[in-house]
């Protein structure tokens, strides 16, 4: 699929804390840091357990998301942050993925 994103699965983690799997692209990165995607259930699971709010809107596919407190690394702030969902391409199975780049800004490194 030449006009999508290549992205490789792997498992990711912020901190050496939860890992969850997840899909990059090896050229994405902030400053140093890689920027994963994730499938709405692991996106859902990653909001939830690292206390931020989050709507999602089945018509769109965008996921909506911030947290009140300061949590650390894992920082939603009092800004929401916008998630749409992304078509990709994994070349390793041939398939094309809906997915979401979860925690922009966010310490993420493979496990």
């Amino acid at each position: 699929m030449k006009d999508l994103l290549e992205v490789t699965l792997n498992e990711f983690t912020i901190n050496d804390r939860d890992t969850y799997p997840g899909w990059h692209n090896k050229y994405h990165t902030w400053n140093g840091w890689k920027m994963p995607y994730f499938t709405l259930t692991v996106a859902r699971e990653i909001l939830s357990e690292n206390g931020c709010k989050f709507s999602h809107d089945k018509e769109t596919g965008l996921i909506e998301y911030y947290n009140e407190e300061d949590m650390g690394d894992i920082h939603c702030g009092d800004y929401v942050y916008t998630a749409p969902m992304e078509k990709v391409f994994d070349p390793e199975t041939n398939e094309e993925l809906n997915l979401y780049r979860i925690g922009d800004g966010w310490i993420w490194d493979v496990a």
